[in-house]
């Protein structure tokens, strides 16, 4: 039996809004894995370039 003032036909949960939350989801964990991989390759850089600044040189 339909809802009251529901059009027959229609689903009661809307697929579009599972579908652009799910979509959003994995945007979401791309992002964090990518900046994740970022911060971790710019530590690696860093640490390589570190000893070259690690104490000033004496004359």
């Amino acid at each position: 039996m339909a809802a009251a003032g529901a059009p027959t036909g229609v689903p009661g949960t809307e697929s579009g809004v599972q579908v652009d939350s799910s979509v959003a989801h994995q945007l979401r964990d791309l992002i964090k894995a990518l900046s994740w991989f970022y911060v971790r390759a710019s530590m690696v850089v860093v640490g390589q370039l570190w000893p070259a600044f690690d104490a000033l040189t004496t004359p």
